[in-house]
């Protein structure tokens, strides 16, 4: 019975394993080094800015998200904020859109809402780049599906 055990267990194949602990560390060095938290902070705002106009997009229900992570949510209806039925797929069909471009965008939320997660190495001209790579494709799909 479990709980008469004198001793548990448990363990992984990574626990304590030296050369994913030096890896880990050479990873944290280069971070401070390269003062990529700061690169974060300063090119999040950017970020956050290029994507809120795809708000302008009739099928965009929304666009959150904080520094170097958003969440792009497609909608039927702004009004309702009522979701695609599944059989429609507009997420996966402008994921598919962006990946033609050359951008990759990572579908959550059964569907419904892209996940945008750039490297921090990201620069503006790639921000610029995924921005008008998913206006793009947003109307792409929006002529699809008669918008």
């Amino acid at each position: 019975h479990p709980l008469e055990m004198k001793q548990f267990m448990s363990g992984a194949t990574y626990h304590g394993h030296p050369l994913c602990s030096a890896a880990g560390l050479a990873n944290l060095e280069i971070i401070e080094r390269e003062d990529l938290v700061q690169r974060c902070a300063d090119l999040g705002p950017y970020m956050q800015e290029g994507l809120r106009t795809l708000l302008s997009h009739p099928i965009v229900g929304d666009v959150r998200g904080l520094g170097l992570v958003a969440g792009i949510e497609y909608v039927q209806s702004k009004e309702t904020r009522e979701w695609f039925p599944a059989t429609v797929g507009a997420a996966a069909r402008v994921f598919a859109e962006a990946l033609k471009r050359g951008v990759f965008v990572r579908l959550l939320g059964g569907g419904h809402v892209h996940a945008i997660a750039p490297p921090f190495v990201i620069s503006k001209e790639q921000i610029d780049t995924v921005v008008r790579v998913l206006d793009e494709s947003i109307g792409v799909v929006e002529k699809e599906l008669g918008y």
